[in-house]
């Protein structure tokens, strides 16, 4: 069944694309991404049935039909904000506490990108980044922790929520003159004789409260034999510098510890393993409709800026 939800949001960005006829100031003045204000116009084309805007040069026209909704749209949108006025939340004003639960790697490449931004338009709010736990799952039923962003495909609990934030294929992260590079940009690439032959740093998570699991793809889909396991993925890029270790990590944390380590060299594993990395947040039914909670979700939606694979299993 089609997804025919029209929220506040959606209306608000039809109303401001109809304002401004460009896509571009749009997004700019919704603070989200160009691809997450394709993907809003896109969703109200479905809705709607209609195209709604037409490009023509650098602007965006509406339609007939666009026309004749917008008066309709104007209205809905202040009906809703008269509906939720005395919950009205100015990010400007605000001094929450945010309390998130979180591995490094989603650290880095997501949530201290959306935390910067969130910052630029409320300065006072403040952030408790916490390592995941084993029970941090139950601190999220209790109340303890607002949010959640961890790499998980099992059904989740009652009254959670959950949303995908992007896919990333993993990379094999080396030190710059490591043996193993040549082998990768020989014909044919990288086999699993030529990997197998240096030791292998896993990052070990809490995934139940009997031990730690390695949950690393390998090829064939199997689950890595590591020599060594720890539990940061950033720690995995000093692991690697005076040795000839090798460590599997997200492709879009390789790029980016490449491009601030020049002692480091990563190289594709995407042709190894259907298996990618997918980063989740997860939040309670109980925060689902707070308006301050709705929009640093959509703020951390928006800092998601790595390629999702087409196909493949969540690992």
């Amino acid at each position: 069944m089609p997804n025919t939800t029209v929220d506040h949001q959606l209306l608000r960005f039809l109303i401001t694309l109809y304002k401004t006829q460009s896509l571009t100031t749009t997004v700019t003045k919704m603070a989200m991404s160009l691809s997450s204000g394709s993907r809003y116009l896109q969703h109200a084309r479905e809705v709607f049935r209609d195209r709604l805007f037409m490009r023509s040069g650098q602007k965006m026209f509406p339609t007939t039909e666009m026309r004749r909704l917008y008066p309709d749209m104007e209205a809905a949108l202040d009906a809703l904000d008269k509906l939720v006025g005395p919950r009205f939340f100015n990010p400007g004003a605000s001094r929450r506490v945010y309390r998130i639960a979180s591995l490094d790697c989603a650290f880095t490449l997501i949530l201290e990108p959306a935390i910067n931004k969130a910052k630029e338009v409320a300065p006072d709010l403040r952030f408790e980044i916490y390592p995941f736990q084993t029970n941090s799952f139950e601190d999220l039923r209790q109340g303890m922790l607002d949010l959640l962003i961890f790499g998980y495909s099992a059904p989740i609990q009652e009254n959670m929520h959950k949303r995908e934030l992007g896919r990333a294929p993993y990379s094999l992260l080396m030190r710059r003159d490591h043996p193993l590079l040549a082998a990768a940009e020989a014909p044919g690439g990288l086999t699993r004789e030529d990997v197998e032959r240096y030791e292998r740093v896993a990052i070990t998570s809490a995934f139940s409260s009997e031990h730690q699991q390695v949950r690393m793809p390998w090829f064939g889909d199997e689950l890595m034999n590591s020599g060594l396991q720890i539990p940061y993925f950033l720690s995995a890029a000093f692991s690697v510098l005076d040795s000839d270790r090798i460590a599997l990590v997200p492709e879009p944390l390789a790029q980016l510890i490449e491009n601030r380590m020049p002692d480091t060299r990563s190289c594709s594993f995407a042709r190894c393993t259907n298996r990618y990395w997918n980063p989740t947040l997860f939040w309670h039914e109980r925060t689902n409709a707070e308006p301050e909670m709705q929009w640093f979700r959509g703020v951390i939606e928006n800092s998601v800026h790595f390629s999702t694979p087409e196909k493949g299993n969540p690992a």
